[in-house]
């Protein structure tokens, strides 16, 4: 059995390859933006060259991703992080499969859907099971490392329809479809190396099969009755004890009948969130392609080339985040990054008022 640092690493990779698979497919990040003006896959299923298909087989995965998301959050917590993962790592392999094997536009929108829930349980669950069971000092970088992950393959799937795209045969689409399943074998493969999280045993009273996961995850060779191991046992025993003892309605979060400011604390994590999104960056990796071919008259290999660029750019300042976030923090870095992008914006708006448009070229 795993232990220590080898058993970190494999905890890492299995939820690095959820949150892999999120950034390849999730949403249309990465190889969605490059099939939408794909030659054979717009010859295969006509009905996408229509506005309002189109942007319901780009979002219809979204609304698979929420049914996912709120899955995890309604079984999570009886099903337990390892098999919330597997379940949803099945759900996305049958949605996967029908995508790629398609013959019909209406095979092909189940195929989204289905892999969208998947995709919402694995990407909900990954984040928090690496973080009940990493060690705290080194939860930030390993959290980074997974959130990497995911740009990383919203890169590879941007430059990977670039190649596809030489294909003369179905193989431009269906290959990119089809390799959605590299990630899951990853994530099914790895989860048999690392126990269930020490965090959520607790929480359902199994208090030997606890000491025992947390005594391979903090380190090799300790045994159960180590100081470290029960400091760190008796500590997550008492936070959940203050947390039963704590708990409230949803409701009275809302009304503000605590006084934990649990609803200001819950505004702010969905409130990153939200903006992010109001902030455009799905929407611009949903149609980079289309975008830049359609409406600012660039040639296909020159949008393709650029989605690539712009996921490269994406990929390197995540990474960066992985060497300075101990050291600056996560408010500096949100704030920075918040910054920067407010002035891309204003570069962007700036750039496309001198360009000609599509019709004008």
């Amino acid at each position: 059995m795993l232990e220590g640092y080898p058993l970190e690493i494999a905890l890492t990779t299995a939820n690095s390859a959820a949150q892999a698979w999120y950034g390849y497919d999730q949403a249309s990040l990465g190889i969605i933006a490059g099939i939408l003006i794909s030659d054979h896959f717009l010859d295969h299923f006509p009905q996408v060259k229509k506005p309002v298909l189109e942007g319901t087989f780009v979002s219809i995965f979204s609304l698979g991703n929420l049914l996912g998301c709120l899955a995890s959050a309604l079984f999570g917590d009886k099903l337990g992080r390892k098999n919330t993962l597997r379940v949803g790592a099945g759900i996305s392999a049958v949605g996967a499969i029908l995508q790629f094997s398609a013959t019909s536009f209406v095979q092909l929108m189940i195929g989204r859907v289905i892999n969208g829930i998947g995709n919402g349980m694995t990407s909900s669950t990954c984040g928090v099971f690496q973080a009940e069971a990493s060690k705290g000092s080194r939860r930030g970088k390993l959290s980074v490392i997974v959130v990497t992950h995911n740009v990383i393959f919203y890169m590879l799937g941007s430059w990977l329809t670039l190649a596809t795209s030489y294909l003369d045969n179905d193989g431009q689409w269906r290959i990119p479809f089809a390799l959605q399943l590299l990630p899951a074998g990853f994530l099914v493969g790895f989860l048999f190396l690392v126990p269930e999280s020490p965090r959520w045993l607790l929480l359902r009273d199994r208090h030997e099969e606890a000491i025992e996961s947390l005594r391979r995850y903090l380190g090799k060779g300790l045994t159960a009755d180590d100081t470290i191991v029960q400091d760190e046992y008796k500590s997550i025993r008492g936070a959940l004890e203050i947390e039963r003892q704590a708990s409230i309605s949803f409701k009275d979060v809302l009304l503000r009948r605590d006084r934990s400011s649990n609803l200001r604390r819950m505004l702010l994590g969905m409130g990153t969130q939200f903006m992010q999104q109001m902030g455009g960056i799905n929407a611009l990796n949903y149609y980079f392609s289309i975008i830049l071919e359609n409406n600012l008259g660039m040639s296909e290999l020159m949008a393709r080339v650029l989605t690539g660029v712009n996921a490269t750019t994406y990929c390197i300042s995540t990474a960066l985040a992985f060497w300075i976030i101990e050291r600056a923090g996560r408010r500096f870095l949100m704030l920075l990054g918040l910054g920067l992008q407010g002035f891309a914006y204003i570069m962007v708006s700036i750039a496309v008022a001198k360009l000609p448009s599509a019709d004008q070229q």
